[in-house]
């Protein structure tokens, strides 16, 4: 079977041309909003609160915030009035937060040309939540873990591994075994509330 005969989903068709739907561009932070509907996401498991403050952020300047903006993109879509709306980028755009007060901050962001589906839109914080989360592993203790995987993959039968957002981005771990397994965790203290 050749690549031409894989059947890709919306999501990952979307994300393959993701390049032609938008532009690197130098964009007016005072103008930049969280998205709406991500914003609902990430208060689902508080994510804001756990973003401690360091000492060192007082001191970050632009060309620090620059870099922080090329390593950790902000991915965004412009809407009425000239506002930019994040889709992803939440680290970045939360040091961008605590860094600057009042200091007017031009950063490189990736346009897209318009808002993605929600769902797509949905999917997309999703993958750097829990590529962050589970890859770079910024929370390393179980019970945390099973909090944010909790209000992110929010289900009615709790189990994370049955959705399709998770199917969709982590389709080769169905379940907590494999999942535990993967990241070196005690399935005995992962517990999805």
């Amino acid at each position: 079977m050749g690549t031409a005969d894989i059947k890709l989903s919306p999501f990952e068709k979307y994300v393959a041309n993701i390049n032609d739907n938008g532009q690197y561009s130098i964009i007016d932070t005072t103008y930049l909003k969280i998205d709406p509907f991500i914003k609902n996401i990430l208060n689902l498991a508080n994510l804001p609160a756990s973003l401690q403050p360091s000492n060192s952020n007082e001191t970050d300047h632009q060309s620090l915030l620059n870099l922080d903006a090329i390593q950790s993109p902000l991915l965004v879509y412009q809407g009425k009035g000239g506002h930019y709306y994040l889709i992803s980028g939440i680290f970045t755009y939360h040091k961008m937060l605590r860094s600057t007060k009042t200091e007017k901050i031009h950063l490189p962001a990736f346009v897209l040309n318009k808002p993605p589906a929600p769902r797509i839109r949905k999917l997309m914080i999703l993958n750097e939540l829990t590529r962050s989360l589970l890859k770079q592993c910024f929370v390393n203790n179980s019970p945390d873990i099973a909090a944010f995987m909790s209000g992110w993959f929010n289900t009615s039968d709790h189990n994370i591994f049955t959705t399709d957002e998770w199917k969709a981005l982590f389709p080769r771990i169905k379940n907590k075994t494999q999942f535990c397994r993967w990241l070196g965790l005690s399935s005995k203290t992962f517990v999805v509330k």
